[in-house]
């Protein structure tokens, strides 16, 4: 019938885009978890031929899957939220906080903290500290943005989520079972 129809869902016509980020504009990640020492996590080199280091690296544990780093660094390059409000509304204390330095030497803050809807469902929200320009502090300071699911899994990685417990060289390590066909 030629009727234009706006579409009621406020991500349909909101631009929801927080921060267009690539993973190669980022050198290191620092994570604060409560209780625990920061932990930061480096990045060398680009693309798939990225490494990674953890300072201080904890103790019996070693560097796990660059895919989980490659998801933290990652993390900024296509952030989108899923709900807004102002950051003045009853925000909690974080229970994850990731401070971003990029190439350039900027740096910008993330608090992550889980939060239970009306519908008693768990979501992720985060707020967004930015230091450099006024016009980017303006347009992220002061609100709290809820994350897809998804999404939400980048803000909320440990350290035991990017490392795996390291295996002592005097142990054996487990194979296959044997007494099968050829063993």
């Amino acid at each position: 019938d030629g009727a234009v129809r706006a579409d009621p869902s406020v991500p349909a016509w909101t631009d929801t885009d927080l921060l267009r980020l690539g993973s190669d504009f980022l050198r290191t990640i620092t994570i604060e978890e409560p209780g625990q020492a920061p932990v930061n996590i480096s990045k060398q080199g680009s693309g798939v031929d990225a490494s990674y280091s953890i300072e201080p690296m904890p103790a019996g544990r070693e560097l796990g899957s660059p895919s989980q780093f490659a998801r933290l660094f990652g993390s900024v390059a296509m952030l989108t939220f899923t709900d807004v409000r102002s950051a003045r509304d009853d925000v909690p204390a974080p229970e994850h906080v990731l401070r971003y330095t990029t190439t350039t030497g900027s740096e910008f803050r993330i608090d992550a903290w889980s939060q239970r809807d009306e519908h008693g469902e768990n979501s992720t929200w985060i707020t967004i500290r930015y230091e450099g320009s006024q016009e980017v502090r303006n347009r992220l300071e002061g609100w709290a943005y809820q994350l897809t699911p998804y999404t939400a899994q980048a803000f909320t990685m440990g350290v035991d989520d990017l490392t795996y417990e390291a295996v002592e060289p005097d142990q054996p390590v487990e194979g296959p079972p044997s007494g099968g066909p050829g063993g």
